[in-house]
């Protein structure tokens, strides 16, 4: 999708099937070139643990929200990653 199309900003399951949100991130940063390379990837996960966190920054993901979140949660994150005032 992402190699047809152009977005802001990337939310994706760390679970998936066939590739792991964590591998997806890797191909995108790795694979694509600019601008689409340094999209924003927002996981979202029910991992709570540190270090699935950190494994999902490692991969080249700029946040995680932990699942279940409130929308505000999410809305506060996409307005941060881009930078977008209220």
């Amino acid at each position: 999708m992402l190699v047809e199309k152009n977005f802001d900003i990337v939310l994706m399951d760390t679970h998936m099937p066939e590739m792991n949100g964590y591998e997806t991130a890797r191909a995108i940063r790795s694979d694509f070139d600019e601008p689409k390379r340094s999209i924003p990837i927002i996981s979202l996960s029910a991992a709570a643990f540190e270090h699935e966190r950190q494994e999902a920054i490692d991969s080249g993901m700029n946040d995680v929200l932990s699942k279940p979140f409130q929308s505000k949660d999410l809305h506060q994150k996409i307005q941060d990653i881009l930078k977008i005032k209220a």
